[in-house]
């Protein structure tokens, strides 16, 4: 299945691209992860603490083996901001 996936804010400028289709086999978010990291393995430690959203939802931890993924999905990958 093929996903797009959105590099937004920082991630944008660490990756260099603000987006790029994956394709997948499982449909889980961890897969995506792996593949993310196989073609971008400098921003291996930089996008550990990144938020995945599917359409607009948050990924939590624990489903990051749950084939969550179909095709044609948009996926929103952005790093957390702190600020006071």
């Amino acid at each position: 299945m093929r996903i797009t996936v959105k590099f937004l804010g920082p991630v944008k400028e660490i990756i260099g691209e603000p987006e790029r289709e994956f394709d997948l086999n499982k449909g889980t978010v961890g897969e995506l992860l792996d593949n993310i990291m196989k073609l971008y393995p400098k921003t291996k430690e930089k996008l550990k603490p990144a938020g995945v959203f599917i359409k607009g939802r948050i990924v939590k931890k624990s489903e990051l083996q749950v084939p969550l993924l179909k095709e044609g999905d948009e996926v929103s990958l952005v790093l957390p901001v702190a600020g006071g």
